[in-house]
């Protein structure tokens, strides 16, 4: 028997993932494609994708879009903003397509349960948003916070960085997603080495290794500081492919106490590092939306 059902769609430079529940919250489907390489095609996978489960699982009732941060300083011709997209696909389902980030996705997991929530994703790139009482805050320092200056920025710690694709130099962003972590390593060692495995030297004492890992410790202490301090958040959630390493929360709020008061710390959590956690969160969007319970405070 068919119902209705909500579905949320994560997007990174790399993949499309679906995720669908039905009217009580229930997973039914999960589905990952490769990202198209033009917004023609691009377009026509997130149909299809949404199609599928509609005649699989009845009528769609509310629909979430969670971009990665890439997307919104990305300077290619060639993919639609995700604004167009979410527009694109409203028009198609004659149902508003919410628009989401990343880092908000991921707090769909757990802002409920935390009063005041700074959530940052670490992937292909970089972001933060602030969550109070279930509800988004909109925050400029959140909005800007990826194509920033690296604080405290030293070439000779930090290494040397091409201009960002955003066109400004030294952007946080360079440093804290994947491309930037497997960047510095190359700078040391003129070898690439993806970064799992520098992670995994990490836990096996490998010298190279460990040097980049807190060397990015470092980095992500300085760049969480000011919003640490600015927002004050209970809670700080990490999510995204570079929080696979299972000491980083510890090690983060060691490296924090070198640059704020020890009394601002938060606490700190991670999100589980499946690939679908995104679309997940955007589904737990769509259904809260769809339930009247998810109000941004403007």
């Amino acid at each position: 028997m068919q119902g209705a059902i909500h579905l949320g769609i994560s997007l990174d430079s790399q993949s499309i993932y679906t995720y669908t529940s039905d009217a009580a919250g229930h997973e039914r489907l999960r589905a990952q494609e490769p990202l198209s390489s033009n917004s023609a095609s691009l377009l026509d996978t997130l149909k299809r994708l949404v199609n599928k489960s509609r005649i699989q699982f009845g009528e769609l009732k509310a629909l979430t879009l969670s971009c990665s941060e890439y997307f919104t300083a990305s300077n290619s011709l060639h993919q639609p903003s995700p604004e167009q997209l979410a527009n694109a696909l409203s028009q198609t389902f004659t149902i508003e397509c919410q628009l989401v980030s990343h880092s908000q996705a991921a707090a769909m997991h757990v802002s409920a349960h935390h009063q005041r929530l700074l959530s940052v994703s670490l992937g292909d790139s970089c972001g933060l948003a602030l969550f109070e009482n279930g509800k988004l805050r909109p925050s400029r320092l959140c909005e800007t916070w990826a194509h920033s200056e690296l604080p405290g920025f030293d070439w000779l710690v930090d290494g040397l960085t091409p201009v960002c694709r955003c066109s400004s130099e030294h952007c946080i962003e360079q440093f804290l997603s994947v491309g930037g972590i497997e960047r510095q390593y190359h700078q040391i060692v003129l070898q690439d080495k993806p970064l799992a495995v520098i992670f995994a030297g990490v836990a096996n004492a490998v010298p190279t290794d460990t040097r980049v890992y807190r060397t990015f410790i470092d980095q992500l202490a300085r760049s969480l500081a000011k919003p640490i301090t600015e927002l004050m958040p209970e809670t700080l959630l990490l999510s995204g492919d570079v929080v696979c390493h299972g000491r980083i929360n510890d090690d983060l709020l060691v490296a924090l106490s070198r640059y704020i008061d020890v009394s601002l710390l938060p606490d700190s959590i991670t999100l589980s590092s499946d690939a679908f956690a995104f679309a997940q969160g955007a589904a737990l969007f769509s259904e809260k939306n769809h339930n009247n319970r998810f109000l941004s405070i403007r």
